[in-house]
C-alpha cells in the first residue's frame, strides 16, 4: 500500500501536501492495523473463556455421574488438576491454535496473491520451502506433543504432592 505513493517521491519533487498525505495514510494503516488487532484479541478471549467454562461445566457433571467406585480408583488431586489445568491447556492449544490457524490463514492467502502478482516464479520457490518447513515444522510437533503429556503428568503429580502435603 505503501510502496506506490513512496516511488511517486522517488521519481519526482513531493510536495508538502504530498508528504502530509502520506504520513496521514502511514498512520491510518498503523491506527487500522491496531484495532483490528485489539478486537481479535478481545472477541478471542471472551470466546475462547465462553469454551472453558462450557467445558469445565460438563467434565464437573461428568465426575457427578460417576460411581464411588471411580473415585476410589483416582485420586482427588489428579481429577482437579484435570478440570482446572488440563481445560486451561486446552485453552492454549486448541482454541489459540484454531484462531491462529484462522489469522494465518487470511494472512497466508493474502501474501501469497501479492506474491503472485509481483513475481510467479519467485512464488513457486517460496512455495517449496515452505513445504520443506511444514515437514519439519511436522516432526518437531510430534516431539513437542510427548514433551506436553509429560508435563501435564509431572503437574498432576505436583498437585497431588501438594495436596498430601497441605
Amino acid at each position: 500500500v505503501i510502496q506506490p505513493a513512496v516511488d511517486t517521491f522517488v521519481g519526482g519533487t513531493p510536495t508538502a501536501a504530498d508528504l502530509t498525505t502520506l504520513c496521514i495514510v502511514v498512520v491510518g494503516i498503523f491506527l487500522l492495523q491496531a484495532a483490528v488487532g485489539w478486537t481479535y484479541r478481545v472477541v478471542s478471549q471472551r470466546a475462547g473463556a465462553r469454551v472453558i467454562q462450557r467445558v469445565r461445566e460438563d467434565l464437573f457433571r461428568h465426575l457427578l455421574r460417576q460411581s464411588l467406585g471411580y473415585f476410589v480408583d483416582r485420586r482427588s488431586s489428579d481429577l482437579t488438576s484435570r478440570v482446572v489445568n488440563d481445560t486451561l491447556v486446552f485453552n492454549y492449544t486448541a482454541i489459540g491454535t484454531a484462531l491462529n490457524l484462522l489469522r494465518d490463514f487470511v494472512t497466508l492467502v493474502l501474501l501469497l496473491a501479492v506474491m503472485f502478482t509481483m513475481d510467479w516464479r519467485l512464488a513457486c520457490i517460496s512455495l517449496g520451502v515452505l513445504g520443506v518447513l511444514g515437514v519439519f515444522l511436522r516432526l518437531v510437533t510430534r516431539r513437542l506433543s510427548a514433551v506436553s503429556k509429560r508435563v501435564q503428568e509431572m503437574i498432576s503429580k505436583l498437585v497431588h504432592q501438594l495436596g498430601e502435603m497441605v
